[in-house]
């Protein structure tokens, strides 16, 4: 019985270790999507993806184009192991952009054809 009460404190222990939290998009409250594609993009081909400061660029771009303000700007890897690769222009990239507009202001973000997740 002494050996069952030692060893389930190390049991739940290494259970707690092994469930690791997958990398989530971030929190949709008051976000826009785009799913980023191939060369589809509105900003294509000004900022080019996969650069090392790919989300500053393109929030640069963004707010140039709008003339609103972009409170925070993040690219998550939505995709994960399902993505299958395609190389047409209109095909996903796998990744999403999530935007926050500063102030709410997110009308001529929506023209451009991020959405509401």
């Amino acid at each position: 019985m002494k050996n069952r009460l030692i060893l389930l404190p190390a049991f739940i222990a290494l259970v707690s270790v092994s469930c690791k939290k997958k990398d989530k998009p971030p929190s949709p409250a008051g976000a826009l999507q785009f799913n980023q594609t191939q060369c589809t993009d509105p900003w294509h081909p000004e900022v080019r993806s996969f650069q090392n400061d790919f989300a500053e660029k393109l929030k640069a771009w963004l707010e140039a184009k709008t003339g609103k303000s972009v409170a925070k700007l993040e690219v998550k890897n939505v995709g994960g192991d399902k993505f299958v690769g395609c190389d047409a222009c209109p095909c996903t990239t796998g990744y999403a952009i999530y935007l926050w507009p500063a102030n709410g202001d997110a009308q001529k973000f929506l023209d451009l054809g991020f959405f509401k997740p």
